[in-house]
């Protein structure tokens, strides 16, 4: 399967964690560089002052949404956007990620790899129980 070339992504952060705001420049400014245009969330975006999209308008929007924050982060978008089929990758904001693998050191390398075109998706299932 040929890797789709990324233009847009949609980021999601951490709730409750105005200090991810310089994190989330950085970010925005890896992107930028590379090509990708960047739309942040509207919960995250009031959260550190800026204007942002409602979360369904971005999934809808955007070709990848990317979380900052954690594993919990990840785990929420991922259930939130899942209607939408969109992919989904986590960058930790901290000092450990096992689902969201990738820190924000590491993001202009993962960037350059994303519109080269070297990635590639794997499909999770999702499990939902009710009590």
């Amino acid at each position: 399967m040929q890797a789709e070339k990324i233009k847009k992504v949609g980021v999601v952060l951490r709730p409750s964690s105005p200090e991810l705001k310089q994190n989330y420049f950085e970010l925005e400014k890896i992107f930028n560089k590379h090509g990708i245009e960047v739309t942040i969330e509207s919960i995250s975006g009031a959260m550190i002052g800026i204007m942002g999209m409602e979360f369904d308008n971005l999934c809808q929007n955007c070709d990848v949404l990317v979380t900052l924050g954690g594993d919990g982060t990840l785990i929420s978008a991922v259930r939130r956007s899942f209607k939408h089929d969109v992919p989904v990758f986590g960058i930790y904001a901290g000092n450990l990620g096992f689902l969201a693998d990738i820190n924000i050191e590491e993001l202009d390398a993962f960037v350059a790899r994303l519109v080269k075109g070297e990635y590639r998706v794997d499909e999770r299932s999702i499990l939902e129980a009710k009590f």
